[in-house]
């Protein structure tokens, strides 16, 4: 997290929002936000977008569902 810019700010707008939880895709730079409902991701997503806002970063950012299938095997 150290490595990510603005990140600290980041995960504090997302818990500040209500979002159930912040963390890092993989090794980074990925974020993401959990949520309960598309209304509280929409609110969060505004948030993050202002932390990015007035910097130097291009984001890229979007709301999506979890599965609900889970994991499986492709073969």
């Amino acid at each position: 997290k150290s490595l990510i810019p603005l990140y600290k700010e980041s995960k504090d707008q997302a818990l500040n929002n209500n979002s159930l939880g912040f963390g890092i895709s993989g090794s980074g730079p990925s974020m993401f936000a959990l949520c309960k409902g598309e209304e509280t991701a929409i609110k969060v997503l505004n948030a993050l977008k202002k932390v990015y806002f007035n910097s130097e970063f291009n984001t890229t950012s979007f709301v999506s569902k979890i599965s609900d299938v889970g994991c499986k095997i492709l073969s």
